[in-house]
């Protein structure tokens, strides 16, 4: 499978039960990458996980699980506000692998316990 970088794509998702509840899908992770077209789907550099949507976020997430997983170096502390209130909290740049095999790099992701 190749990957390519973001230009103007989308995908989409179905459901047999109508609406969603919420929006959920499978992603790849990983640590950012010298190649400049990312890396293949099947590359165990990339750490699979499964996603949930928030279409009112400001920022993305990571749970301390995944960035352990991935080794992830903290590249900055991030303020982060939150339903249980806010916290300082380690930030990370990786790559996002969307499921219709494109992939979006240098995304700032901060880190957040377990859902």
């Amino acid at each position: 499978m190749s990957l390519r970088s973001p230009q103007s794509y989308s995908f989409t998702l179905k459901s047999d039960a109508g609406k969603f509840r919420e929006i959920v899908s499978k992603i790849g992770i990983s640590v950012p990458v010298m190649e400049s077209g990312g890396i293949r789907g099947d590359d165990k550099r990339i750490h699979y996980a499964r996603a949930l949507w928030d279409t009112g976020a400001t920022d993305s997430v990571v749970t301390k699980s995944t960035a352990k997983a991935l080794n992830l170096k903290p590249t900055a502390m991030t303020q982060c506000f939150h339903a249980g209130g806010e916290s300082r909290v380690n930030s990370y740049l990786v790559y996002i692998y969307l499921p219709n095999n494109i992939f979006v790099p240098n995304i700032r992701v901060s880190e957040r316990d377990e859902m």
